[in-house]
């Protein structure tokens, strides 16, 4: 049996043992994850060195290739390609509304309440055909169409038929009556401007007249005028007559030759011819005198007349405008179309557009042809011409393509969104197109025929120029252009040589890689790149 002090002699090595083997097993595990560090460095250090002497020829490799060829030194390896001959065409589609060719919201000029709402004569029962309509009549029947039935039913049969209103989808022509409103007091004045008309037009006709009967007064007056004048003239006469008769019996009297009784009685006459000729001087005077005072009668019923003639047109004038007032009252359509919206019924009272509470009586829409209206970007916008081809879809008719072309340009861009407003006009008489529809325009903006078209890999920029880069005799040259067309894929491009534009003929080597590497002058190598 061990002694228990030599069994504690005995372990004692032994623990001393194991606690000196814990570090030696830390420091061997330290050494072997650092061996397995530096074999990998190696092995990734051996297979780049592999790799890159395998992708390189050898000095003497390289050596012997510039033998064969010449030399290689400082040439980039790029791809190329050359301008392709085809047709380009750069076209947009776009988003499109359809809107009617015309559209009116119709109001009331004047107040009342809606008389009556005109109807509709090609509205009527299956089966019967409208030979004639008639309009309302105070004191007739109201609204009725003359029609003649055709059911197949026994022989045709001719009656009466209400016609109902106009509304919703209902056809209407330009000036056609739509709506009445009734508005007595507007007819009322109607036709007090017209009493007044007349009375300004008798007015007128007894101002002509007085203008008549003084041209007649100054006629008889001018024939009186006269006949005095000649009175005149008679009178001198004979009191020069008297006057020698008395002057030579005077003479003789004095020799006693004659009686004096004689020469007195001539001299009395000689006095009386003197008197009747002042007579008739004075009744010269008195007839010159009624002239004046009827000539001034003649030129102010002249002028009455043209104050008459005044009175009559602002009378016609205030006729007139009654009238346009008054038939305000009757709503007229402004033009062939449809009724779309009606917010009214008979019997409604209606208020004026300038009240402030008016409201839509009724809207009519062309539609027998349409327009799409499309707003094209900036970037598009100055490409649209008129005429330019715009094809039309539609989600209501699938696979249908409607062609047309730009009718209408706007000549500036929406601030707000940078477009350009564009209208499409086309045909609509089926009327399968409706206003509100949404539709894609397919719009053509180039089309160019035979052109020079090189891929968008070939063209960068530099300073705000465009440059391509052409290979000659192995050297990358770069050429100013100016492009042409342009649709993000695709170019037509032309050379600038001074302010001369020379065209791409199709046999130019264009660079369509590395282009961010190559300069001017720079050699390259050159691989014909597969991309069309």
């Amino acid at each position: 049996m061990m002694n228990p002090n030599d069994a504690a002699l005995s372990d004692a090595p032994e623990n001393g043992t194991t606690q000196a083997r814990a570090p030696a097993r830390k420091t061997f595990w330290v050494w072997t994850g650092s061996t397995v560090a530096i074999a990998l460095f190696i092995g990734v250090a051996w297979f780049a060195a592999h790799s890159l002497m395998a992708g390189h020829p050898s000095e003497s490799d390289s050596t012997s290739h510039a033998d064969e060829s010449g030399s290689d030194v400082g040439e980039i390896p790029v791809k190329t390609q050359k301008p392709q001959t085809k047709t380009l065409v750069r076209s947009v589609e776009l988003p499109g509304t359809i809107r009617p060719m015309a559209q009116a919201e119709l109001y009331a000029k004047v107040p009342g309440y809606l008389k009556c709402i005109q109807r509709d004569p090609t509205a009527h029962q299956a089966g019967a055909e409208v030979l004639d309509f008639l309009t309302v009549v105070p004191g007739t029947a109201p609204w009725v169409a003359l029609v003649k039935h055709t059911n197949g039913i026994g022989p045709a049969q001719i009656g009466w038929l209400n016609a109902p209103q106009k509304d919703i989808g209902s056809t209407v022509r330009a000036g056609e009556l739509l709506l009445e409103i009734d508005a007595p007091e507007l007819w009322q004045d109607v036709s007090q401007k017209e009493a007044q008309l007349q009375q300004a037009e008798a007015e007128l006709e007894q101002a002509n007249a007085n203008v008549l009967t003084a041209q007649a007064q100054i006629r008889t007056t001018e024939a009186l005028k006269i006949q005095v004048e000649t009175d005149v003239r008679k009178s001198v006469s004979d009191f020069e007559y008297r006057k020698k008769q008395y002057e030579r019996n005077s003479k003789v009297a004095n020799d006693r030759l004659i009686a004096q009784e004689i020469v007195d009685e001539m001299r009395n006459q000689m006095n009386a011819a003197q008197a009747a000729w002042e007579s008739s001087q004075a009744k010269v005077k008195a007839v010159q005198a009624e002239l004046a005072v009827v000539s001034s009668k003649f030129t102010a019923a002249k002028a009455d007349v043209l104050i008459k003639e005044a009175r009559v047109r602002i009378a016609r004038q205030d006729v007139a405008r009654a009238r346009i007032l008054a038939e305000y009252s009757h709503v007229h359509a402004p033009f062939d179309g449809v009724i779309t919206a009606r917010s009214i019924d008979e019997g409604d009272f209606i208020q004026n557009s300038s009240s402030g509470q008016s409201r839509t009586l009724m809207t009519i829409a062309n539609v027998d042809r349409v327009l799409v209206v499309i707003n094209v970007p900036e970037r598009d916008a100055p490409l649209v011409e008129l005429g330019t081809v715009a094809d039309l879809r539609m989600d209501a008719r699938p696979g249908a393509v409607l062609r047309g072309y730009v009718t209408r340009i706007g000549p500036t861009l929406d601030p707000l969104t940078r477009t350009r407003r564009v209208e499409i006009e086309l045909d609509n008489h089926d009327r399968s197109m409706l206003p509100g529809m949404y539709g894609h325009v397919d719009l053509t903006l180039q089309r160019i025929e035979n052109a020079q078209a090189i891929p968008a890999t070939a063209v960068y920029s530099r300073g705000g120029e465009n440059y391509i880069l052409e290979v000659t005799d192995g050297v990358a040259r770069r050429r100013k252009i100016r492009i042409r067309f342009d649709d993000g894929k695709e170019l037509e491009v032309v050379k600038l040589e001074g302010n001369k534009e020379v065209p791409l003929t199709g046999t130019e080597e264009l660079i369509v890689s590395n282009k961010g590497e190559i300069a001017d002058g720079q050699r390259v190598r050159t691989g014909r790149s597969t991309k069309r």
